[in-house]
């Protein structure tokens, strides 16, 4: 990379020329640097992970997920919105925490909502790095709804997600389910599931080993 020192590595076997290179240091701080032709010298640098990103160096789409109300189906986007494939069909509701870990911890000590400055955070909607590293898990609350009507009521209390846990610092209230709201009037004439899963956030996890 022009203005940078040329860097000496084990092998250029994985390495080929405008490669982007992307090198942490221990305080996780990144240089992106790309592979150009070498010198006929080289000088080697201190000790360091070298990551290949490959050819181009893009932005990571967000992946989403969202329930179209008109027809409930999940449905999902791989390009940050632009545009949504269906997943599953006759589901209602969608509900989600962070496990969040208390600085310097692996173990998760509270849950919170992707809002507010539950579990001693500053904003989770919009989390600062130090605040990203306790993001340990997700839990997740799928509610799913029978495809068949009945002629009478079949359900009377709304589903439950999980309930509030009793944790220190406090965790965010559990998700309120209202079937009424997203289904509509006629939501008692259906059965409904509720799946549940925690989703280990391992590369947070294993990067703070």
């Amino acid at each position: 990379a022009p203005g940078v020192s040329p860097i000496t590595v084990d092998t250029i076997n994985a390495i080929h020329l405008n490669d982007y290179l992307l090198i942490p240091d221990a305080s996780r701080n990144c240089t992106q640097l790309q592979a150009t032709p070498l010198p006929a010298t080289t000088s080697a640098a201190a000790t360091a992970t070298l990551i290949n990103l490959g050819q181009t160096a893009v932005a990571i789409p967000a992946l989403q997920y969202r329930i179209n109300g008109t027809n409930f189906n999940l449905e999902h986007s791989t390009d940050s919105g632009t545009t949504w494939s269906s997943v599953a069909d006759n589901i209602v509701n969608l509900q989600a925490q962070y496990g969040i870990a208390n600085a310097g911890s692996q173990s998760i000590s509270c849950w919170t909502d992707a809002t507010g400055s539950a579990c001693n955070g500053s904003d989770w909607a919009n989390p600062p790095a130090a605040d990203i590293y306790r993001i340990k898990a997700i839990r997740v609350a799928i509610v799913a709804r029978s495809s068949q009507k009945t002629a009478g009521i079949t359900t009377t209390a709304n589903p439950v997600a999980w309930t509030q846990p009793t944790t220190t610092p406090t965790s965010s209230a559990a998700p309120v389910i209202n079937l009424s709201t997203s289904v509509g009037t006629d939501w008692g004439h259906y059965r409904y599931k509720v799946y549940q899963t925690v989703i280990p956030v391992r590369n947070v996890i294993w990067g703070n080993l």
